[in-house]
């Protein structure tokens, strides 16, 4: 693991070891400023979008030039900001273009502690201490300051700076919003509801596949008995207007038979007479049954 420190003093051929290893850029605490701050209850989402505004009387740049990193605590509406220049960020993007180095990971220096719920942990070197009192929560001081503020000695850890792999934060990275511990107990939903998702979608296109062949089926059953019924259509445009069409004209036939003469004859005479003369005389038709 090759740890780059910036801003750096060396020139960028002789920070680099060996090709291709893995490059940690710590960023020096001067550059960055960490706030906690409690927020009424919100989702997240809103909680973040309003971070930026709740710190802008705390900051000495314009809320626009910088990048906030809000992570918030567990179970609490308290939330931790680490917050760096926009021009910080885009200078080490460009450093590390002039490399042709790829960053695992962009840190805070203070971030190569270990954290240590509750503890603070401090790395001391040429007088001056750097420190880390919270995941998101560090800086860096002079001794006799350090020593001033922590005086309790029995709140403080003594380590090394290394890189811990473990640690999911990164300034490069846009999934900084949660700790890992938040994430774990939402695995498993998050799978089951995936794959009742999937699930649905599979059943979905089942059903429509059904379906479709259902009406397949229908439309041809449709079709046969259309033409079984109306054999002198050639063409089937819209089978339902069609159909229409020749009930309309079957209904206006069914009508003219109605008042058709031999209809009325056969409707109102006796099957049982039979007719031995028919005269037609002034416009009247008469039948004389036979006697």
């Amino acid at each position: 693991m090759n740890i780059i420190h910036y801003p750096v003093s060396d020139e960028p051929s002789t920070l680099l070891s060996q090709e291709g290893q893995d490059v940690v850029v710590s960023v020096d605490s001067s550059l960055v400023s960490t706030h906690q701050i409690t927020l009424p209850k919100m989702s997240s989402t809103k909680a973040r979008k309003a971070i930026p505004f709740a710190l802008e009387p705390h900051m000495l740049d314009d809320i626009n030039a910088l990048k906030f990193f809000p992570v918030q605590q567990a179970k609490s509406a308290t939330w931790e900001v680490l917050v760096i220049s926009k021009t910080v960020i885009e200078k080490i993007e460009q450093y590390l273009d002039g490399i042709n180095g790829e960053a695992i990971s962009v840190i805070p220096d203070f971030m190569l502690l270990p954290y240590v719920a509750n503890k603070v942990t401090y790395h001391e070197s040429d007088g001056v201490v750097i420190f880390r009192n919270n995941y998101l929560q560090g800086g860096s001081l002079p001794l006799d300051v350090f020593n001033t503020l922590h005086n309790d000695k029995s709140q403080l850890v003594s380590a090394s700076l290394n890189y811990d792999p473990s640690n999911k934060f990164s300034l490069f990275k846009a999934n900084n919003g949660h700790w890992k511990e938040y994430l774990d107990p939402w695995k498993i939903p998050a799978m089951l509801v995936t794959v009742l998702f999937l699930f649905s979608i599979v059943q979905t296109l089942i059903n429509n596949n059904a379906l479709e062949t259902q009406l397949m089926q229908l439309s041809t059953s449709n079709e046969q008995a259309f033409k079984a019924l109306f054999p002198d259509v050639k063409r089937i445009v819209d089978l339902r207007i069609q159909a229409e069409q020749k009930l309309t004209k079957a209904k206006a036939l069914k009508a003219n038979y109605n008042n058709d003469l031999l209809h009325k004859l056969s409707s109102q005479s006796n099957t049982t007479i039979q007719a031995s003369k028919v005269t037609l005389k002034h416009g009247k038709l008469t039948i004389e049954a036979i006697k």
